[in-house]
């Protein structure tokens, strides 16, 4: 009975594996690019078989660093970074470019916790009798929530200025925050609809003088009508009195005719 090859182990074929990984690097010679830090770069020609842990200890004595303050980080010709063991050898990283750091400063580029702002609420006085609620960030200057406050108010911000309130004269100073001047609300004019607005008030237009002329005109006329039609029945009146007057029986003459004395026969 044929016996059953045993299975290799996990560290036996990890073993298997990196002992094929330096067969495949043809022993040769590497050109690099190494960064150090300040951000300085040089070139430097480097065995295909060696491992990057020794890269970085010869690349540290070359420029005067200690290796345990120092780490490698290997980008390739995309610009990616490559992720390697210590004992992985270069030849097979296929990366172009080193660099060197100093340990502590990955510290800096690691992701920060993403930790909550403190947000207030905003009051937006427009157009008199207008409000609008907005949450912001009251330590950041009011020029990063002037586009806010203009889109919560639909205003042009090329026309817009910000007040205490609206009687106030003097533009708040946008490079300032909230905090600083201990204010919650304020009030967002629209410079360019106040302007036009008065405009419309004191200046008529000539569409509006044309059509006010017209109205005079023609009350002009109505009354001008109306003295002739009342002259025109005055001058009949005195007329209709003439002749009445002039007629034999009118009652001036009955008047007359009752002065004389009857005769009786």
């Amino acid at each position: 009975m044929a016996e059953i090859p045993e299975r290799p182990s996990l560290k036996t074929d990890s073993i298997y594996r990196h002992t094929m990984e330096q067969e495949d690097v043809a022993d040769g010679d590497l050109s690099l690019t190494v960064q150090v830090p300040g951000g300085q770069e040089t070139s430097v020609t480097v065995n295909s078989s060696k491992p990057v842990m020794d890269l970085l200890i010869s690349l540290c004595a070359q420029y005067h660093l200690n290796p345990s303050d120092h780490f490698i980080e290997l980008i390739s010709t995309n610009q990616n970074h490559i992720k390697f063991k210590p004992s992985s050898l270069i030849g097979s990283l296929e990366a172009e470019r080193v660099v060197l750091k100093p340990k502590g400063s990955e510290d800096n580029t690691k992701r920060v916790p993403n930790m909550p702002i403190a947000t207030v609420r905003l009051i937006i006085n427009y157009r008199q009798s207008h409000k609008a609620v907005v949450r912001v960030n009251p330590r950041v200057p009011l020029a990063e929530l002037f586009p806010a406050v203009c889109d919560k108010c639909e205003f042009d911000p090329n026309s817009t200025i910000l007040l205490r309130d609206s009687q106030s004269e003097h533009p708040l100073d946008l490079t300032k925050t909230l905090n600083d001047y201990g204010i919650r609300d304020l009030y967002a004019k629209d410079t360019k609809a106040v302007s036009s607005a008065s405009k419309d008030t004191t200046a008529p237009t000539h569409k509006g003088c044309k059509k006010e002329k017209l109205t005079t005109e023609k009350k002009g006329q109505e009354e001008k009508e109306n003295r002739g039609l009342f002259s025109l029945f005055r001058r009949s009146k005195k007329t209709t009195e003439e002749v009445w007057l002039s007629s034999p029986c009118a009652p001036v003459c009955l008047a007359s005719c009752e002065d004389q004395p009857i005769v009786e026969l």
